[in-house]
């Protein structure tokens, strides 16, 4: 491997650390936003449960199926869930999209950290074999003398 290849290589592994680092910033305002968003979906469920209960579909429903069938085509019709359970779907998508970028960050760093480490052992490995062969050469040119 060249030099210059070698410092791509360097820079980009000292790039990656970083780059990892927005990720997980990034991953961890979704997730704050995801249990925001849980708490305002839970807030909006159990009011329009309660308006539910009030109502006279509700009233007439004869068992447990019919009632919930009532209470989903009341959430369906509310505004303010439809609202939150379609940015829910959003932060969703966002977290599984940047945990993947983020196991992708770590595979690279990864490969190149065994990359480095196998031209840093060749690297040592030709200087101890270059020294190896200056003694024998020397030890060779002191004995003619």
């Amino acid at each position: 491997m060249n030099e210059d290849t070698m410092n791509k290589r360097i820079a980009r592994m000292l790039d990656i650390p970083k780059a990892i680092e927005d990720v997980s910033k990034r991953i961890n305002a979704l997730r704050a936003e995801r249990r925001t968003l849980e708490r305002k979906i839970e807030s909006t469920e159990a009011a329009v449960r309660v308006a539910m209960m009030n109502s006279m579909d509700y009233g007439q429903a004869k068992n447990a199926e019919e009632r919930n069938a009532v209470y989903r085509m009341k959430l369906d019709s509310s505004s303010d869930w439809i609202k939150h359970k379609d940015r829910m779907d959003s932060l969703v998508t966002g977290l599984e999209k940047h945990t993947s970028e983020r196991d992708v960050l770590e595979h690279e760093r990864k490969s190149l950290k065994a990359a480095l480490e196998r031209e840093y052992a060749a690297i040592i490995e030709r200087c101890l074999t270059d020294e190896k062969l200056a003694r024998a050469v020397s030890g060779s040119v002191r004995a003619e003398a």
